[in-house]
């Protein structure tokens, strides 16, 4: 397990397979949180996906490493951020987190060291994106404070319900990131 730290955070990578399970919990708190139907809706078929999922991709645990949201166990696990490859120069960030963590900022700082490092980590990488429901505001505003652009509106990129549904999509670049001058936190 390796860490990578921030101010009031850390990432631990990868993300610890026995608390997958956490990942349901978050998901259920949200209301804007819109699964695309591929993702399972019964918790054990869920976490069995999760599991197959954080497997395959660069995994990242959010620690509240000053106990900031006073959570009743020291350094506790609050969020997980997942890195999806797609080719050497892009791949997909995705995030989810306790409500508590969401407005406090803490996955903010997590979500701009995690983009830190990982234009220092993969030397190819140009890009980082990430697509979410056009309804989620929640999570379009977290990906603008973490320093992602919205791109542009995919149609129909996913299922809902059965129904197809529009996504936005966002990036941020790594020639942009070193313009606005994003430092490690």
């Amino acid at each position: 397990m390796d860490i990578i730290e921030a101010k009031d955070v850390d990432l631990i990578t990868p993300f610890p397979a026995s608390e997958i399970h956490r990942i349901w919990g978050w998901i259920q708190c949200f209301r804007s949180i819109i699964l695309d139907d591929t993702v399972p809706k019964e918790r054990d078929r869920f976490l069995d996906y999760m599991a197959q999922y954080i497997d395959r991709t660069a995994s990242f645990g959010i620690i509240d490493k000053n106990g900031l949201l006073g959570m009743p166990h020291p350094a506790p696990i609050i969020g997980v951020v997942t890195f999806e490859p797609i080719a050497p120069t892009n791949g997909y960030f995705h995030v989810a987190s306790t409500r508590r963590a969401w407005g406090s900022r803490l996955v903010d700082q997590a979500g701009v060291r995690l983009i830190d490092y990982l234009f220092n980590q993969y030397l190819n990488l140009t890009r980082v994106s990430a697509y979410v429901h056009c309804k989620n505001r929640p999570a379009q505003a977290l990906l603008k404070r973490v320093g992602f652009k919205m791109e542009g509106v995919i149609a129909d990129l996913i299922s809902s319900g059965g129904q197809p549904n529009d996504a936005l999509h966002f990036g941020v670049t790594r020639r942009s990131w070193v313009w606005d001058g994003h430092k490690q936190p």
